[in-house]
């Protein structure tokens, strides 16, 4: 079973409110329940990491069509635009940190980089998902 980031705080905050829901446990810690409860689940991303902050990524890790809180597909170049587009025109089957169609995801790729690099041609071919 893969758990992400978020499905483990969700476990860890259950936890902690099933143990903070004893009175005899509650009085041995000097704490608010709900505000300790609160400052965990709004803790930041760490925002040195490796998959984020990527350079003008397609889709950046807050994306609600992202799962798994990292930025993909960077276009802060022409050479990285046309990466993009090949690599989201390769895919068979959709990405599993995706939460969409393949066919949304090439489309996205494919307008993202052609907003931002008009120069850039593309081929009918890369219009559509599949190794080409």
């Amino acid at each position: 079973m893969k758990l992400n980031k978020l499905g483990l705080k969700e476990i860890i905050k259950k936890e902690v409110e099933a143990i903070l829901a004893n009175e005899k446990i509650e009085e041995s810690f000097d704490i608010d329940p709900a505000a300790f409860l609160d400052e965990m689940m709004d803790e930041e991303k760490d925002p040195d990491a490796n998959v984020r902050n990527r350079p003008d990524p397609v889709f950046d890790d807050s994306s609600s069509k992202v799962k798994d809180d990292k930025d993909h597909f960077p276009i802060n170049t022409k050479g990285r635009a046309r990466n993009a587009l090949a690599r989201a025109s390769q895919y068979s089957s959709k990405p599993a940190w995706w939460d969409g169609t393949l066919q949304s995801l090439v489309s996205r790729v494919r307008s993202k980089v052609k907003a931002k690099y008009p120069s850039i041609e593309t081929s009918k071919a890369s219009e559509k998902p599949g190794k080409n």
